[in-house]
């Protein structure tokens, strides 16, 4: 009998299964870059212009989204926000939707702690809408 990960996925539409293995794909491509590559130099290379029209973008952001949680949560290794953050907005700015990758720090009880997440047209994609009043994101947004 399937789980209901695996029944959750059967439902899905086509389109989100793709989405879900592109992220699949992605995701650990992303893991090994961020490593390897580091951040700033991943963030120029992979910037590019975004071209989509408006009209299309609310649905790619909640799909793009959606696969990108699900990837992270059933791979077999562990992923941080950074991680799924910089893969949702790769998977965007692929599919030519204007996104920033932001990156933010608070002060935890026993160290800074530091949070990243997406952002389109200011409004955060892959988190609540406070997550500015909870970590003080860095002035410059990477595009």
């Amino acid at each position: 009998m399937a789980g209901p990960p695996l029944r959750a996925f059967l439902a899905a539409s086509p389109g989100d299964r793709l989405q879900y293995f592109r992220a699949v794909l992605t995701l650990p491509l992303a893991q090994l870059a961020l490593r390897s590559v580091g951040y700033p130099r991943l963030v120029r290379r992979l910037g590019g212009s975004p071209r989509k029209p408006a009209g299309e973008i609310t649905g790619l952001l909640r799909s793009r989204h959606r696969a990108v949680e699900r990837a992270g949560r059933y791979l077999p290794w562990k992923t941080t926000c950074l991680d799924r953050s910089f893969t949702l907005w790769w998977l965007l700015r692929r599919d030519g939707v204007p996104a920033t990758l932001r990156i933010g720090v608070r002060r935890g009880e026993t160290a800074v702690e530091a949070h990243a997440w997406v952002e389109h047209d200011g409004h955060a994609i892959n988190d609540s809408p406070d997550v500015t009043e909870r970590y003080a994101p860095f002035d410059a947004p990477l595009r």
